[in-house]
């Protein structure tokens, strides 16, 4: 598996793909496309509408809008995606396509992209104005030789919504792309003994890269590195819960937030504010389990 980089108009976000292999001739497989959400605070955002006209892809690292070499991947561009309702591992299939086996794709585009959001409290849309009319995915992934390949985007909404006083929201796109069955997850209870009427957020960083600057927006957005989030949610049995999904396979540190404090959680084990949970390991395929509990 290879890290690759997502190129939206404002930003570079990585994508995984795994296996490499060689063209064959008059074989095809299957790639579908999927989408999902890591969330944003719902306290102030109760939904956010995402529509693509198109997506297409390119063997050619090098072509531009109007060559004539994209490959069109059928979808309904008339449906429109509740992001919010895409969180917590689960997932929308965009489309999918037949590919010549064992070919390698340099380019992933949707074209034509609209967002709009609802306020929490309201009932009236906001479209949003994007800074391009397409989101490219650039550099490479190979179709493998038989079966079939099911990718998902990861619209980060919680990364890519950035509020501004004076001027409101803006939408400056945040993706990430993993290979399914490459994807771990990390999840588990979520329990504050303290402060429960408090609202949280759970962020994941590659273990080592988290600093103290993430929690404090002076870049315009919270926690803009991190690579994914979860928004605890109450579960059947009682009590709350967390999903991290479509991680790749490595180690990551957790920070939690405590959106109605504005501060980070203190580790369980030190009184250091940042990260709370380090060195959470995720492999593929696999699920870990990580237990929350706060002060």
């Amino acid at each position: 598996m290879r890290m690759l980089k997502i190129f939206a108009a404002l930003g570079a976000i990585a994508l995984v793909f795994a296996g490499c292999t060689s063209a064959t001739s008059g074989a095809t497989s299957t790639v579908s496309f999927n989408l999902t959400d890591a969330p944003v605070d719902t306290s102030t955002i109760s939904n956010v509408y995402v529509s693509f006209g198109g997506l297409s892809i390119n063997e050619s690292a090098a072509a531009l809008d109007g060559a004539s070499s994209w490959i069109t991947v059928p979808i309904d561009s008339t449906q429109r995606y509740d992001l919010l309702a895409l969180s917590g591992g689960l997932s929308s299939l965009l489309g999918n396509v037949p590919l010549t086996a064992g070919i390698q794709v340099n380019q992933i585009r949707f074209t034509d992209p609209t967002v709009s959001i609802v306020e929490t409290g309201s009932t009236t849309e906001l479209p949003l104005t994007l800074p391009s009319n397409s989101l490219k995915i650039v550099n490479s992934f190979s179709v493998p030789l038989t079966g079939s390949l099911s990718l998902t985007v990861d619209f980060n909404v919680g990364k890519s919504l950035v509020y501004t006083q004076g001027v409101g929201y803006i939408m400056k796109p945040v993706l990430r792309a993993i290979v399914d069955n490459a994807a771990g997850k990390i999840l588990g209870s979520f329990a504050a003994t303290t402060n429960s009427t408090d609202s949280y957020s759970v962020y994941a960083y590659a273990s080592g890269s988290y600093t103290d600057a993430e929690a404090s927006g002076s870049s315009g957005s919270y926690f803009p590195n991190s690579i994914t989030s979860a928004v605890p949610k109450s579960v059947s049995t009682g009590g709350y819960a967390y999903t991290l999904a479509f991680l790749e396979a490595g180690s990551y540190d957790l920070v939690v937030y405590d959106t109605t404090a504005g501060a980070v959680v203190s580790s369980p084990t030190s009184a250091s504010p940042t990260p709370t949970y380090t060195g959470v390991v995720v492999m593929s395929a696999k699920e870990t389990t990580e237990p929350i509990s706060l002060p």
